[in-house]
């Protein structure tokens, strides 16, 4: 089943979770971007290597409020004021 990641927000915390997530993001409205993937797997696949790589380049940020977090299933990404989520 064809899934979405839509990612929300501040501009430059969407350009930051568009450059980790990948793909072939297309441009929304107020700097909005959506991510096509075939397969929840594969969506759930680049949520968790984005927030890996988020982890990775600013480790004082994470899980603290306002900073890099994810649910517990890997289908909601947040980072400073703008949310990844798989639709």
């Amino acid at each position: 089943m064809k899934r979405t990641i839509e990612i929300t927000g501040q501009i430059s915390g969407n350009f930051t979770l568009a450059r980790m997530i990948g793909c072939e993001a297309k441009r929304g409205m107020f700097s909005s971007f959506t991510i096509p993937f075939a397969t929840k797997k594969e969506a759930v696949k680049a949520i968790r290597d984005a927030y890996n790589s988020l982890v990775a380049e600013e480790p004082e940020l994470k899980g603290c409020f306002g900073g890099i977090r994810v649910n517990k299933d890997r289908t909601e990404l947040y980072y400073d004021a703008s949310k990844a989520i798989i639709l």
